[in-house]
């Protein structure tokens, strides 16, 4: 997020809308004088995405731009699931997480791969290319039409007590972080491959993680392939 918000003009206002329906930010009600106002939304459907930014009381904007930022399942849901340990431990051992965790991360790989087309203005990331490659994180800043920058590129987010493996440890250095591998930090915890396992035993999860990511280590570790 640090980073992107780098890659845009400025002034800006950065808007967290939580998770809760009910504690989303009117940006139009904010007292700030900003160019540009970004609403953040995590573990919310699309769909939710969709209407909220397209209410004027919200986001008063002539010109909006969607971002759509999707990982890897595997690493994913591992960060996930280690959050929720402390978090909402009763939450992530309810029958129905997994399958609607599957369904959420299915919906922004077809949107990601344009098999849904809910924004027809955006701007798709792959996170795990993001983390990795430079020139893919130069092409992508191109796109938001600002000038490239990576000064915050090794910070981590703090107002959200950083990752959920290493929290602020790797403040400073955050390229050190082993974002690709949390998967193999969960590998052998019980809920986390009963989650794992219903992912893998549906078809088109596998055939949507295969066109975006191919055979990693981690598919085929958890296929046995």
């Amino acid at each position: 997020m640090y980073w992107m918000l780098d890659q845009v003009e400025k002034p800006r206002c950065l808007v967290k809308q939580k998770t809760r329906y009910k504690n989303v930010v009117r940006a139009g009600s904010l007292d700030v004088d900003n160019n540009l106002v970004i609403s953040a939304y995590e573990g919310h459907t699309l769909e939710y995405v969709y209407d909220h930014t397209s209410n004027k009381e919200y986001l008063p904007a002539e010109k909006s731009l969607h971002v759509i930022c999707i990982r890897d399942f595997f690493n994913w849901i591992a960060s996930l699931s280690k959050r929720m340990e402390t978090l909402a431990p009763v939450r992530l051992r309810s029958d129905s997480f997994s399958e609607k965790m599957i369904q959420k991360w299915k919906s922004y790989a077809k949107e990601f791969l344009n098999e849904t087309n809910i924004f027809s203005d955006k701007i798709s990331i792959n996170y795990n290319q993001w983390f990795v490659s430079r020139e893919y994180r130069q092409v992508l800043s191109s796109k938001f039409g600002s000038k490239y920058s990576e000064s915050t590129l090794e910070r981590v987010a703090s107002p959200s007590r950083g990752s959920s493996f290493d929290n602020l440890k790797y403040q400073g250095k955050a390229s050190q972080m082993l974002v690709e591998h949390r998967w193999v930090q969960m590998a052998n915890d019980s809920i986390y491959r009963s989650i794992v396992d219903k992912f893998m035993e549906d078809e088109e999860s596998c055939s949507i993680f295969l066109s975006i990511y191919g055979k990693t280590e981690a598919f085929r570790y958890f296929s046995g392939k």
